[in-house]
């Protein structure tokens, strides 16, 4: 739990993996789609640092018919390209 005050309207880390959940993501698959460290979501998830108002945004448009596999499909060719140099 984080020592300093949560800024208000937040998601909490439990809303965080409910989420993931709800939309059958690992920490690594939502990491990957996103572009987020996992350190970084690691820390969302231990409290240690607040979570975006991006991700539960993003997270509900992944709940959008056809969303994840277009998300996937755009995340697979930024890192083929960025792979390519």
């Amino acid at each position: 739990m984080t020592d300093y005050p949560r800024a208000p309207n937040r998601m909490t880390p439990e809303q965080f993996s409910a989420a993931l959940n709800q939309n059958k993501l690992t920490l690594r698959e939502f990491c990957r789609l996103t572009g987020t460290g996992v350190k970084t979501a690691e820390r969302w998830l231990a409290d240690e640092k607040d979570i975006p108002n991006w991700v539960p945004v993003t997270l509900a448009l992944f709940t959008l018919p056809g969303a994840l596999p277009m998300a996937s499909a755009v995340a697979q060719k930024f890192a083929k390209e960025e792979s390519n140099g």
